[in-house]
């Protein structure tokens, strides 16, 4: 599989925007998809799960991932920052891979606010 290694020198990137589309990449950052409107697949490694409203899609450092939008338009939120903002949790950032890269129904848990 052909992926694109990207050296991300920001602490912190963040967008609103409307595709989510593009070669399968990695870097060191963790990205982070909030779905507002509409759905894309979500791909980390060889895992894959559909982004819908209110789910939160995560790839961990390291993870080559990838988007393919599944619907004519979406809104998202679209957050990728450097573990080491947080380097408390450096151990879990560096080990740690989820069983799926999609959290379904986020925003439907009334303890969860964005």
């Amino acid at each position: 599989m052909y992926f694109e290694v990207q050296n991300k020198t920001m602490l912190l990137e963040s967008n609103i925007g409307h595709h989510l589309t593009g070669a399968p990449h990695v870097h060191h950052h963790i990205e982070i998809v909030l779905m507002y409107e509409g759905q894309s697949k979500g791909v980390a490694d060889d895992k894959e799960g559909v982004i819908t409203p209110d789910s939160l899609y995560i790839a961990m450092p390291n993870q080559i991932h990838w988007y393919s939008d599944t619907a004519e338009q979406h809104r998202h939120a679209l957050v990728i920052l450097s573990p080491t903002l947080c380097p408390e949790f450096s151990g879990i950032f560096k080990s740690f891979v989820p069983e799926s890269p999609v959290l379904n129904n986020i925003g439907k848990d009334p303890t969860v606010r964005f």
